[in-house]
């Protein structure tokens, strides 16, 4: 059995942020639709990279990722039939979806994989698909897609998603006149999306105020390069292991991505400062009753919940999160309470009391984000603590033990 093993540590130093997970996996899919050569800058080294570059092989897609730069060829694009068992190792993956149907009127795929923290459907997705002529035939492990004709129209969505609202954009860039997508998801993921497909050629209006983004679509696109946002999810880990912990410097820091978690930081008297491209966050006492909502932008993050649950273990108050977007998002709970944690869940409320007394113990991760709260306890605990199935961490988590052993953090490697 592998596991990580942590030790007191006392962290001080200096780390870069990585590209953006959230961002490089749609836009990996949005290359196809140039049929060119892309080049992506500042792209992480994760495993879901790395999977979805091993779904666009069977494609006859050429890739070369080196030094965080990924050239993706999809001029010789053959539209083969996907292999199920890739598909379900990463959920982004129905982002191949928006990006192919318009060029392939039959695509038989499956329901997508990633963490299992509860139950996503994607039928918001479906019905985006639907509203441009679209068929689903929905089959026991299959979802097929068909159409005779692909037409612009009027995609509603009765709830905002971040996901289907890319896909939606991908879809409709690439139909002949105009789609109006209404209630989308304004968060800055879908923010860059737009940027990258208008910069690509398309023709994308973000209307924030009128709760609407009007696309314009049409069929030549290109682009040389193009370079990834940083990961503000992996910005916030570190600048939440500072205010517990010890003077943290992140570099490589888009401040606009990162203003709810700020604005929470101002409210907690957290220390920090921040400048062009850096972040600066020390070790701060919290002493405050705190009820924080996890929803989409301009809320905070529901990726950053696990993570603030770990930083609230040591407020000396009640702490309460509640998480819109994901409410049965709290399997890492019971893994906390373990190491001595002191937390209950009551009508999806995530009750955090003070005072936890942290004991040793070894603990299973069950997703990504609830793995990085472990980890973040484990070091919080000032105790020696292992981890085990920790390989979610590699999901998203850019180079992410030698990060943390610059930081001073004792952790290791090991089987047993």
């Amino acid at each position: 059995m592998k596991y990580i093993n942590l030790k007191p540590s006392y962290p001080e130093g200096i780390v870069f942020a990585s590209g953006s997970k959230n961002i490089v996996l749609p836009l990996i899919c949005a290359c196809l639709i140039t049929k060119s050569k892309v080049k992506l800058k500042n792209v992480p080294d994760i495993l879901d990279v790395r999977n979805l570059l091993d779904i666009l092989n069977d494609l006859n897609i050429q890739t070369k990722f080196t030094n965080n730069t990924l050239i993706i060829n999809s001029s010789n694009i053959l539209y083969n039939d996907f292999s199920f068992s890739k598909l379900k190792k990463l959920r982004a993956s129905y982002y191949l979806l928006g990006a192919l149907i318009p060029a392939i009127n039959r695509i038989n795929f499956t329901y997508p994989g990633g963490c299992n923290f509860q139950a996503r459907p994607i039928d918001l997705h479906l019905y985006a698909f639907s509203c441009l002529n679209v068929k689903v035939k929905k089959e026991t492990d299959s979802l097929i897609f068909t159409y005779d004709v692909l037409h612009s129209g009027v995609i509603e969505f009765n709830k905002k998603s971040v996901g289907a609202t890319i896909n939606a954009l991908l879809c409709s860039c690439q139909i002949n006149g105009k789609t109006l997508i209404k209630n989308p998801c304004f968060d800055y993921e879908v923010m860059q999306v737009c940027d990258f497909l208008n910069k690509i050629g398309g023709s994308i209006y973000v209307e924030q105020l009128n709760n609407q983004i009007i696309v314009e679509g049409k069929k030549q696109f290109s682009i040389d390069e193009y370079e990834i946002k940083p990961d503000r999810i992996e910005v916030g880990t570190y600048a939440l292991l500072g205010a517990n912990m010890g003077k943290t410097l992140i570099i490589n820091v888009d401040l606009s991505s990162i203003s709810s978690l700020l604005k929470l930081f101002d409210d907690l008297r957290i220390n920090y400062s921040c400048g062009d491209n850096y972040l600066l966050v020390d070790k701060s006492v919290i002493n405050k009753e705190v009820k924080l909502i996890l929803n989409t932008d301009p809320y905070l993050h529901t990726d950053l919940g696990p993570l603030l649950c770990a930083l609230l273990l040591k407020n000396s108050k009640i702490s309460i999160i509640e998480d819109l977007v994901f409410p049965k998002r709290n399997s890492y709970i019971e893994e906390l309470n373990k190491m001595g944690a002191k937390i209950k869940v009551i009508n999806d409320q995530i009750i955090i009391f003070p005072y936890s007394e942290f004991v040793s113990n070894v603990t299973s991760g069950k997703d990504l984000r609830g793995t990085m709260s472990l980890l973040l306890c484990a070091l919080f605990s000032n105790k020696e603590q292992q981890i085990t199935d920790y390989n979610y961490l590699l999901r998203g988590y850019d180079n992410l033990f030698e990060k943390l052993k610059n930081l001073n953090i004792k952790i290791e490697e090991s089987e047993k």
